[in-house]
């Protein structure tokens, strides 16, 4: 995650202006991570939503939030995280930026069992921009095909 966030925030010089990052993850059989990227757009901030099991974008959305929206998001993450400087092994990286000022939260939570509820809360703030984004990019794959196999080796 730390190289994910070296990235992004290099992407800071660019217009529009990056605003805030969240990823979480490895989590599921396949090291999946999430990765949604808060950009402003006019009046609002659009969230880039994405899915990648196995380092493989299956699914990517976007819905344009209002400034009070992504507010209350970042407000939500403030519980369920702690500030931190070093970034390596977190389980949910969110970043937010005020000018050039970035403020790093994380948290190492088991996102399985026993999950704190603050963590589960915010976390239902962003799957509620999942529910009403619009989807720009999705792979599905066919009922016989399943993730979960793996070829069996010679």
């Amino acid at each position: 995650m730390a190289t994910l966030f070296e990235a992004v925030r290099a992407e800071r010089k660019q217009t529009p202006t990056i605003r805030g990052l969240l990823a979480i993850g490895p989590f599921g059989p396949l090291w999946q991570y999430n990765v949604t990227l808060f950009v402003e757009d006019g009046s609002g901030i659009r969230a880039t939503l994405l899915a990648m099991p196995h380092a493989r974008i299956t699914w990517k959305a976007t819905h344009k939030l209002t400034t009070n929206e992504f507010d209350k998001i970042v407000s939500s993450f403030e519980p369920a995280t702690s500030p931190a400087n070093n970034t390596a092994g977190a389980t949910i990286l969110f970043v937010t930026w005020s000018g050039d000022v970035a403020t790093i939260r994380t948290s190492a939570v088991n996102l399985y069992k026993d999950t704190p509820e603050p963590v589960t809360q915010a976390l239902e703030s962003i799957a509620a921009i999942g529910e009403v984004a619009t989807t720009t990019y999705a792979i599905d794959l066919s009922d016989d095909v399943s993730i979960f196999r793996c070829s069996e080796l010679p």
